[in-house]
């Protein structure tokens, strides 16, 4: 369960990082709406791997995994973020760009947790529990 609420807390910081670049991106620099959510997107998820791997998970860290995990994270995190463009976009077409966003995002927390949790960091959290 502490997992979970420390994975809230950095997702909560996560979304503000997504959707200020967002709304920077799309209001302000007027950038194409796919555009704009997919560099927010993949700002927050980088930042998100940082705070989820030396807190969230942190129990045994274990050197040398830090590419692999990454990689696997990034991975992973092209598949949200593709989840979240059809996310934004349909929903886009019937309310404000902004609520389509925060939508994605409550979507998007069950897909980001259970890959970071049960893929990504599968491997700390087990050797830490037998």
């Amino acid at each position: 369960m502490a997992k979970a609420v420390r994975f809230a807390i950095v997702g909560v910081f996560n979304t503000g990082v997504d959707i200020a670049i967002f709304s920077l991106l799309l209001y302000v620099l007027d950038i194409q709406l796919l555009v704009a959510n997919s560099v927010s997107y993949l700002a927050a998820v980088s930042n998100s791997f940082l705070l989820n791997k030396y807190w969230t998970f942190s129990e045994n860290r274990r050197r040398g995994r830090i590419h692999h995990q990454f990689g696997l994270f990034l991975a992973l995190g092209l598949i949200g973020l593709g989840l979240s463009n059809i996310v934004v976009w349909s929903l886009a077409t019937y309310i404000p760009e902004i609520f389509a966003k925060l939508l994605s995002v409550g979507i998007l927390f069950v897909w980001n947790f259970g890959t970071s949790r049960f893929i990504v960091f599968h491997n700390e959290d087990t050797a830490t529990s037998r």
